[in-house]
């Protein structure tokens, strides 16, 4: 059986990075309550609950990861505008952030 690579940090780092706006996406756009569901009455409630609360538990996971990651994107934002350099996180953040320069 073949062992997979653990990734690098410089991986997972582009990975988060690249999954920014479906992340941003998720917070805003996850369904975590019942309030949330049309026609609720039609549903197993107990079951749709579990779910919801899994939901919510994941989404809570990924509000801590992107708040994580936007203090991290602020420091680095800060860091190259004082080398001079801020046109790098320009670009980083069109890529990234904004999604409007895809290649």
């Amino acid at each position: 059986m073949k062992e997979e690579k653990e990734q690098t940090v410089i991986e997972k780092t582009l990975l988060y990075l690249e999954n920014y706006r479906e992340m941003e996406r998720y917070i805003n756009e996850a369904v975590s309550e019942t309030s949330q569901v049309p026609d609720i009455g039609k549903y197993n409630i107990s079951a749709e609950k579990a779910f919801l609360q899994s939901v919510r538990e994941c989404r809570a996971e990924t509000v801590i990861l992107f708040e994580h990651l936007k203090k991290a994107l602020a420091s680095l934002k800060e860091d190259a505008e004082a080398a001079g350099e801020g046109y790098k996180y320009d670009a980083l953040e069109a890529v990234y952030i904004k999604g409007i320069c895809r290649a």
